[in-house]
């Protein structure tokens, strides 16, 4: 929505320019008005001294310049005259109103804009790019870096509106009196020079709260995700040890940022009033300014003064959040550098009728000197269940990754009927697949949520089938509220079995052609893997099953066995063919 962030996200102006991007309409609103805002502020302000000389409170003459001359829009008896004065204050009341709400539309615009970008780049960009990045990482961007953005967009547009309106003052100074205006223009350029470091440092905490945030999120996140390991193993007390650590220096931060900004404040606070006392000095004793004008410059620094601390104020907390901005541009630049390429909308992929074939296959993951697959070539007959066995880093996931197009090989190619499958092709490919890990992930849901997770609108009758088909729908009949059935965390609330049966019907849900299962039988018992089993055969021969396994039981009742050792394929064919080639001991039992 966005398109490439800006390389200057850390500055103010590059700052506005994404939000001009997110939310052009409502981002011209809000500097529209915003400048209406001040001028109309502008306006009541000059017409102070004609209001007091009305109401008897200065003499009537005396007032130069444009005092004198808004004089003449007013009329000559006090009380219609504050009724136009009124008026002026409800226009300026009116244009707040609007200069806020577009603000708060840009506001929603962006964190949307930027929401929608990250979760384009996550699920378009490539799947070696997409494991290579800490999932804690994409998490916290999403769920808190956003928000810090958001704050930064409400502050600068806020400080914005300030800073016109102080700007109206300044201009109402002028005209009461142009030396005094430089002068006290001169004081507040100073005392800006000497809060820039304040600034800066804000910055820097920001920066430091997105580091040790970001840390302290990932610990919450995998410590939750490793607590069941974690109490068997007796160590939750060390977890719980770190991450206190890890607490305390996240909330050691806030404090620091807390600190500076109270700092920053009093020196702001302290700066504006010597500010004062100078302008009033130099007003009474070097210039001998009249009591009206006098009167008017004491009002618009004590209004002034507040604005100006207001501004300073909003700079920081968007100096404290503008980082945020950053480490959402750096994640999005990443995962854009490895964004899929487009699939060709025409592409379509036949029914497997006689085999997919893997040939000459090389993948090696980035950085590492050692191929995952090398030069490594096997046939799967279509429908018909193949086995894929192998020792721990054999290279039997990556495999499936190639065979499901999540990876591209560096050599080598995949075909279906002889039939190589193009890169345009990829996504049509995938949409003729469904796959089961080994921890099928399940949402916190009821049992009908997750089996028709991945479908678009299921019927009932397809449902129906679906469960009938993974062996699941003995298991509805059982559960308290059948298919309203909540499951749970990750599916906490029933076995691995049952698991991995609704995580069966699921997959069977979408009408894959090819099923794709890896270690989906590893935590179940005999009794449970074997039902599995007998379930995968009943889908033949209208679906093509490969399993990856390390279970000999698994593997010894597929049609056909692929062999994997360091990235080769050993042996290919019936069990009778090569059982001689598995290593019984690597593979299991």
């Amino acid at each position: 929505m966005l398109g490439a962030c800006s390389g200057a996200m850390h500055s103010a102006r590059g700052f506005f320019r994404l939000l001009y991007r997110a939310s052009p309409g409502a981002t011209i609103s809000s500097a529209v008005f915003t400048v209406l805002l001040a001028l109309t502020e502008g306006v009541s302000l000059l017409f102070l001294v004609p209001l007091l000389a009305l109401a008897g409170v200065i003499p009537p003459t005396g007032s130069p310049g444009l005092l004198s001359r808004a004089a003449e829009f007013l009329p000559h008896t006090l009380g219609a005259a504050l009724v136009v004065y009124v008026l002026v204050m409800a226009a300026r009341a009116a244009l707040e109103s609007l200069a806020i709400a577009a603000a708060a539309r840009v506001e929603t615009d962006l964190q949307h804009a930027l929401a929608v970008d990250l979760h384009e780049a996550v699920t378009h960009a490539r799947w070696d790019a997409v494991v290579r990045v800490r999932g804690s990482r994409i998490a916290y961007v999403v769920t808190h870096e956003i928000d810090r953005v958001s704050v930064a967009a409400n502050q600068l547009l806020s400080g914005a509106m300030e800073l016109c309106v102080a700007l109206a003052y300044v201009a109402a100074a002028v005209a009461v009196s142009a030396p005094l205006a430089l002068l006290a223009a001169a004081i507040a350029a100073a005392l800006l020079v000497v809060l820039r470091g304040q600034r800066a440092a804000a910055e820097r905490e920001g920066q430091e709260l997105s580091s040790v945030g970001n840390d302290l999120f990932a610990s919450a996140t995998e410590d939750i995700g490793m607590l069941r390991l974690a109490r068997t193993a007796g160590v939750s007390e060390r977890i719980s040890a770190l991450f206190r650590s890890r607490s305390r220096r996240y909330s050691d931060a806030v404090a620091r940022a807390q600190r500076q900004s109270a700092t920053s404040s009093a020196t702001l606070t302290v700066g504006a009033a010597a500010s004062l006392a100078v302008v009033v000095y130099v007003a009474v004793t070097v210039l001998h300014l009249d009591a009206a004008r006098l009167l008017v410059m004491i009002f618009l620094c004590a209004r002034l003064v507040p604005r100006a601390t207001v501004v300073q104020t909003r700079l920081m907390i968007a100096a404290r959040a503008i980082p945020a901005a950053t480490a959402v541009e750096e994640l999005l630049a990443e995962l854009r550098l490895a964004r899929e390429g487009a699939p060709d909308a025409g592409a379509r992929i036949e029914p497997i009728r006689d085999r997919i074939t893997l040939d000459r296959i090389t993948y090696r993951y980035p950085g590492s000197t050692r191929a995952a697959l090398d030069d490594a070539s096997c046939v799967i007959p279509a429908g018909r269940i193949t086995a894929v066995v192998g020792e721990s880093g054999a290279g039997k996931s990556t495999l499936a990754d190639v065979l499901l197009c999540l990876l591209e090989p560096e050599n080598g190619q995949l075909l279906a009927d002889d039939k190589p499958i193009a890169l345009g092709a990829r996504a049509a490919w995938r949409a003729t697949i469904s796959y089961v890990p080994q921890d099928a992930p399940l949402l916190h849901d009821s049992v009908r949520a997750n089996v028709e997770w991945l479908a678009s609108g299921p019927t009932t009758a397809a449902l129906a089938t679906a469960l009938r088909r993974a062996g699941a729908d003995a298991l509805i009949e059982r559960l308290p509220q059948g298919l309203d059935t909540i499951v749970g965390d990750r599916g906490a609330l029933l076995s691995g079995g049952e698991r991995q049966r609704i995580a069966l019907a699921r997959a069977l849900l979408t009408g894959p052609k090819l099923l794709v299962l890896d270690e989906a039988t590893n935590a179940l018992d005999i009794d449970s893997e074997a039902a599995f089993l007998e379930t995968l055969v009943s889908l033949l021969p209208e679906l093509t099953v490969v399993m990856i396994t390390h279970r000999l039981t698994t593997a010894r009742m597929a049609d056909h066995i692929i062999v994997l050792a360091d990235g080769h394929v050993n042996a290919q064919g019936s069990w009778a063919d090569v059982a001689s080639s598995i290593d019984v001991a690597a593979v299991g039992t």
